[in-house]
């Protein structure tokens, strides 16, 4: 076969003419990704049978990348490898796989070890699964098949979960209300832990039990308990769906497709409901724990909702994610946050089957006035063209993301997808009743703070993210246009132009300068223009004014009569 290079204008490689090459995508092969999964299985001893470089490559550029992690006790250099070279492609590497093996079995102590063979392997024809069998008879040992060439690392995760669907697990007696939990990908989700753990706890607090098959202690006895759960739960639109369906025809255990790990108290209260129809918890029970939850939650908003109603009203902003991810914090920002979703780029390259549900995941279902235009792109030069097509305010996306949103967007960036550089991410995540709380915290640095002086070197700094010297929220230049353009951000009751602080006029401030505040009253904003001076009273009313819509769920509990400042 004879490949031909074509180069678009200036001589530039088109990713479009030419899909094969991609720039920074973002995920890795399969063999990293059964590798992860691998390490995410407490007391498991991965065994890499490949060159060097692939399991240094996946060490750094995965769990590195995945929120500043390493890959624990059997992970990053400690992790053997087989280290194929030349010779072993003319010679075959079963020998070196064979002594390999046998060491480890004696140097590392495991409750499991995982042999994960490469491109080279598969190429030179390597009997792997003979070798594997030899030391069957000394410890668990299974196979996973993960050439670099046959996908990326959301198929690794599903190969090895094959492998130890098929050489691992045996019938057990049914546990009633226990549930397993798939689709979360360790590293490429980069908050898979701290989901894990909330998922746990959320399920737990309605009566159900929940085998979490990573993260949790007891690595091989979580694996061997997978046939024993009454139903699985796959929180992933495609990752995680084949897996449930083998052990649906293997053990006869039905399946739940969630799609995504829900985000705030609306999504959430809405996931343990429908399980606990499943599992057949009473439903006064999971109305119970529901409410209590959401009563602490939005309690805890009534601190934050004042600064975002402010600040951040009815953002435009664009989500860059693994397509779960993607959808839950879409929902999220539209249903609860009252944001417009502009753009949702999903990275994780979906197979097509998968597709269509995706896309109706991301658009349907969303309290907004409008819904996010999609695309499945994983190439960091086309996303980047993609984010400069129109203004947006807020870019919750990867750490490739970073500077392309301060420099080219002037928007907010939060890293929220793999890969994530700039940011340690342990066991936080975004997931259930507060998982909302803990996003605004991350972010809410960007935009929030002492209103400096004009003219001052950090105000200067803090201009082109679209602050304002009044109420350190203003709009963005004029030059940008986008949503302050024309009057198209409106108040959602009614549809008046939110003037009075400026937004929807081509100039910030034009209105109170139309209004006659003169040039004794108000102070000006970044670019020259005037403000009228806030008062409490007056953003209180401004405050309802944005959070118009009455489901709006920071505002639930917010009354007019609350001042905001004095």
């Amino acid at each position: 076969m004879t490949l031909t290079l074509v180069t678009g204008a200036g001589g530039r490689l088109s990713a479009r003419e030419y899909p094969e090459v991609a720039e920074s995508p973002r995920f890795t092969c399969a063999l990293g990704g059964a590798y992860g999964a691998t390490l995410a299985v407490f007391g498991a001893v991965p065994i890499l049978h490949s060159g060097a470089g692939c399991g240094m490559a996946n060490a750094h550029g995965m769990t590195y990348a995945s929120g500043l992690n390493s890959g624990g006790a059997a992970g990053t250099t400690t992790t053997p490898c087989s280290g194929l070279i030349e010779e072993h492609v003319v010679f075959g590497g079963e020998d070196k796989l064979r002594r390999l093996i046998d060491t480890t079995i004696q140097v590392m102590k495991g409750e499991l070890y995982v042999v994960i063979s490469g491109c080279v392997p598969a190429l030179i024809g390597d009997d792997v699964d003979s070798v594997v069998a030899e030391f069957r008879d000394r410890a668990p040992v299974i196979h996973v098949k993960t050439s670099g060439f046959v996908g990326n690392a959301f198929l690794g995760y599903n190969l090895f979960l094959d492998a130890v669907i098929d050489g691992l697990l045996k019938p057990l007696p049914v546990e009633k209300r226990l549930v397993n939990l798939f689709g979360m990908v360790p590293n490429q989700n980069i908050f898979w832990k701290g989901e894990l753990r909330t998922l746990k706890a959320l399920l737990e607090g309605i009566g159900a039990k929940v085998n979490t098959v990573f993260s949790d202690f007891g690595s091989l006895g979580t694996l061997e308990r997978i046939p024993a759960a009454q139903l699985n739960l796959v929180l992933n639109p495609w990752c995680g769906v084949e897996a449930a369906r083998k052990l649906e025809d293997k053990f006869g255990t039905p399946f739940e497709a969630l799609d995504f790990v829900p985000v705030g108290p609306k999504d959430t209260s809405e996931l343990l409901r429908r399980v606990g129809r499943r599992l057949r918890i009473p439903s006064r029970k999971t109305e119970a724990f529901i409410s209590a939850e959401e009563r602490n939650v939005y309690r805890y908003m009534e601190y934050v909702a004042e600064m975002f109603m402010i600040a951040m009203p009815h953002a435009f902003n664009a989500t860059i994610a693994d397509s779960r991810t993607a959808i839950a914090l879409v929902r999220y920002g539209s249903n609860e946050l009252g944001w417009n979703p502009e753009l949702a780029i999903v990275t994780d390259d979906p197979p097509e089957w998968a597709r269509e549900g995706i896309v109706k995941r991301l658009t349907e279902g969303l309290e907004g006035p409008g819904v996010p235009r999609v695309l499945f792109e994983y190439d960091s030069h086309t996303i980047r063209q993609e984010l400069k097509k129109q203004p947006l305010q807020v870019i919750l996306g990867s750490s490739l993301e970073k500077y392309i949103a301060k420099t080219e967007n002037e928007a907010h960036h939060l890293s929220v997808s793999y890969p994530t550089y700039d940011r340690l991410i342990v066991d936080r995540c975004y997931a259930g009743f507060r998982g909302g709380i803990a996003m605004l915290e991350d972010m809410s640095h960007g935009f929030a703070g002492p209103l400096w002086r004009p003219g001052s070197r950090q105000f200067r700094e803090r201009a082109p993210a679209g602050l304002s010297a009044s109420c350190a929220c203003g709009p963005p230049p004029a030059s940008r246009g986008g949503p302050w353009r024309g009057g198209r951000l409106l108040a959602r009751s009614g549809g008046r132009r939110l003037s009075r602080t400026g937004i929807g006029s081509r100039q910030p401030g034009l209105a109170s300068r139309e209004q006659g505040t003169g040039q004794g009253s108000g102070r000006r904003t970044w670019d020259g223009s005037r403000h009228e001076p806030w008062t409490a009273s007056r953003l209180a009313v401004q405050g309802m004014v944005f959070g118009a819509r009455r489901d709006f769920g920071i505002m639930r509990n917010f009354e007019t009569s609350r001042g905001i400042w004095s």
